[in-house]
């Protein structure tokens, strides 16, 4: 049963350990919607392209990362993310214009005890910096945006399809 309008689509995004692909993966079933997990892309790679492409397709998807962490993770660890300030306002208004919600996922309880020792590429501090860095680049995207923690399970569905809603009235 999809509850939500079909012309939506979900971006998450966050630091390693937030549960972002569980929930991703539990939404995608809840919602009818495809899921589309993106890792780090070639560094020669067309940015605006890169994350726009699946958009000229009549159907929305859950994103499990997306454009965020190509700014947030190159910034942090290449110095220079390939996404500039014009290159993120013109994949913004694509995923505007596509009707898609910006969902953040941030663990309430994380801390340096709660990491898990998993085979991860970054260190216990620098996934603590990823998520606080995160939260600042946060501030900067113009989409529909809200912050859940998705280990609170359906709490944290209710509040994304909740903001699905509300744009949905509003728009």
């Amino acid at each position: 049963m999809n509850i939500l309008p079909n012309n939506f689509g979900i971006i998450l995004e966050g630091s390693d350990q937030q549960g972002k692909t569980i929930f991703a993966q539990k939404l995608s079933i809840i919602l009818n919607r495809k899921y589309i997990h993106y890792d780090k892309p070639d560094i020669l790679v067309d940015y605006y392209y890169e994350y726009t492409r699946f958009l000229k397709r009549f159907e929305r998807y859950i994103f499990d990362r997306n454009y965020l962490s190509e700014i947030v993770y190159g910034n942090l660890f290449r110095k220079q993310s390939g996404i500039t300030k014009e290159i993120q306002e013109k994949i913004e208004k694509e995923y505007n214009e596509q009707n898609y919600i910006f969902v953040l996922c941030n663990r309430k309880d994380f801390s340096i005890t709660s990491i898990e020792d998993r085979e991860e590429l970054y260190t216990k501090k620098q996934i603590l910096l990823v998520k606080d860095t995160f939260l600042k680049y946060y501030e900067t995207v113009s989409l529909p945006k809200i912050i859940v923690d998705p280990f609170e399970n359906n709490k944290a569905i209710m509040e994304v399809i909740n903001k699905c809603i509300e744009v949905s009235c509003n728009g």
